[in-house]
């Protein structure tokens, strides 16, 4: 994550939680969220704003990034398209099939 977005979201979840952020604990935070990508943190640390009484601690705030990153890759998936089937050739595949098991010794 890019250094500007961290400070940015940090002073974001200061200002909604009128708490001072001190340098300490702003460099565990970064310590343990500084490779995350920007905007799912972002998104993330906006969720925990909307859900968490108290200012999110750094497991709180992983948890609303994988979901964020869940929903990504959810949202991201291709539609695989699905060829129109031949209905009488598959019945002849699987009548093949069928004989060609019978012929097999048990």
């Amino acid at each position: 994550m890019d250094e500007m977005t961290f400070k940015e979201n940090m002073a974001y979840l200061s200002a909604a939680y009128s708490q001072e952020l001190t340098p300490e604990k702003a460099a565990v935070y970064w310590d343990q969220l500084g490779q995350m990508l920007d905007e799912p943190f972002t998104e993330a640390v906006l969720m925990a704003v909307g859900h968490c009484q108290w200012f999110p601690s750094v497991a709180e705030l992983r948890r609303f990034y994988s979901d964020r990153m869940y929903h990504r890759r959810m949202n991201s998936q291709t539609v695989i398209e699905h060829k129109a089937v031949d209905k009488a050739k598959a019945k002849a595949i699987l009548a093949e099939l069928k004989r060609e098991l019978g012929k097999r010794p048990a």
